[in-house]
């Protein structure tokens, strides 16, 4: 948990409340806040697993994943590869199309070459409005949904701000469905009901330093059809979510190696 991403508070949350869940079932469970001492805090606390609750690069990008992998220390979630391959958003973008699963049209502009917004949208066969974001980010961290011209350079720098490519995506209104993902490597992977999150009051921009990112209601809906099938093209292992807006149609937006499990979110059994 905690770890030095832009999520860090979220994960400082999401991991006490995993904690309290795991102790609840009479689990001998301990919190490790990530930094530089983590291989001596695993060693002194004799951890024999690693529940991930770190949010964002660093957690969710295969880097924990192969540090643990190293140390031989077993942890819940992906692998490296569908880790890393899962964070990057144009990655994701690019494995999923090869699979025939609809995504958002867009490119990527990389930091420190100028690109103008009617360069953008011609090259991307993209109208306004248009989503501007990191592409390895998490939540709605640098995110920008850019209606005009006026809003094109700020929106630019902010998605470069935290990633070095930043995402010029066709807006898709609808909802947002989150749909989990449970399973082992040998087997098909149990797909969860699909929740939606409403945010009461439109696009909900989180904000890092804030302890509160909108409040929102999940409601259950049918899980879409190719659910299962998405998360074969990189090897995703016991816990996934992915997001998609809808409807009409379901188009693929995102993928986070934590399940959303945020500190409000965790109602554990016990």
């Amino acid at each position: 948990m905690g770890g030095q991403s832009s999520e860090r508070d979220v994960s400082l949350r999401t991991g006490a409340a995993v904690h309290r869940a795991l102790c609840r079932r009479g689990y001998d469970a301990v919190m490790i806040d990530v930094g530089p001492t983590l291989s001596r805090d695993l060693q002194d606390q004799k951890v024999s697993l690693v529940f991930l609750a770190l949010h964002g690069p660093g957690g969710e990008d295969g880097s924990i994943q192969g540090f643990l992998e190293t140390l031989g220390i077993p942890y819940t979630g992906s692998g490296i590869q569908a880790s890393a391959v899962g964070m990057h958003k144009e990655t994701t973008k690019t494995m999923l199309a090869a699979h025939g699963i609809p995504v958002p049209a867009g490119i990527v502009a990389k930091r420190g070459k100028k690109i103008s917004s009617a360069q953008a949208l011609r090259k991307g066969k993209l109208r306004w409005p248009v989503v501007v974001k990191p592409a390895s980010e998490g939540s709605t961290i640098g995110v920008t949904i850019v209606k005009k011209p006026a809003q094109w350079n700020e929106a630019l720098t902010l998605a470069h701000k935290y990633d070095r490519d930043a995402m010029i995506e066709a807006y898709i209104p609808g909802h947002e469905v989150t749909v989990s993902l449970l399973g082992r490597q040998a087997q098909a992977p149990l797909v969860l009901p699909a929740s939606k999150s409403s945010h009461l009051v439109g696009f909900t921009i989180f904000q890092p330093s804030t302890k509160k990112a909108g409040r929102s209601i999940s409601v259950r809906l049918h899980s879409p059809p190719q659910s299962r099938s998405r998360s074969r093209p990189w090897r995703c292992e016991p816990m996934k979510h992915w997001a998609a807006p809808v409807p009409p149609v379901w188009i693929f937006e995102s993928h986070r190696e934590v399940v959303p499990m945020c500190w409000r979110s965790i109602r554990f059994p016990g």
